[in-house]
């Protein structure tokens, strides 16, 4: 994990942190999409850490995979579009568009590695009927 000033040309990801009696964690579905970045090595996409406290990044450090460029962000700092999503929410750099939910968000991060590696087979796979979905468990075989 470092942690790197925001990229104009990247698409933005914002994940949730959640903090419980001052100790800071990561909520499942931020895991989620962590661990999915990780395995398809996908580095078009600057993550940014949403939470209510400050320097919270050293903390998370044992969490958030390295490679990564990660940044924390306020809730109140948020863009308006992002505000009025529910995280986790990709964001476009010029388009003004804002993908919301975690499986919008999983398929979104699936279709950029593709695209920029089609050699990915391993990665295209996790897509179900006609690539517009996830795959469904009743797809896999055993």
């Amino acid at each position: 994990m470092k942690q790197t000033e925001p990229q104009t040309d990247r698409e933005s990801l914002y994940l949730e942190v959640s903090s419980v009696n001052g100790a800071v964690s990561l909520p499942l579905h931020s895991s989620i999409a962590l661990f999915l970045l990780s395995y398809t090595e996908c580095s078009s996409f600057h993550v940014h850490l949403v939470t209510d406290q400050a320097d919270i990044l050293p903390s998370l450090s044992g969490l958030v995979p390295g490679g990564l460029a990660v940044s924390e962000v306020r809730r109140d700092e948020l863009p308006g579009l992002v505000r009025m999503c529910r995280l986790p929410a990709a964001l476009e750099p010029e388009a003004c568009f804002c993908r919301a939910g975690l499986a919008v968000v999983l398929r979104y991060i699936i279709q950029s590695t593709c695209q920029l590696m089609p050699g990915r087979r391993d990665v295209a796979s996790l897509l179900g009927f006609k690539n517009t979905c996830l795959k469904a468990c009743a797809e896999v075989r055993l």
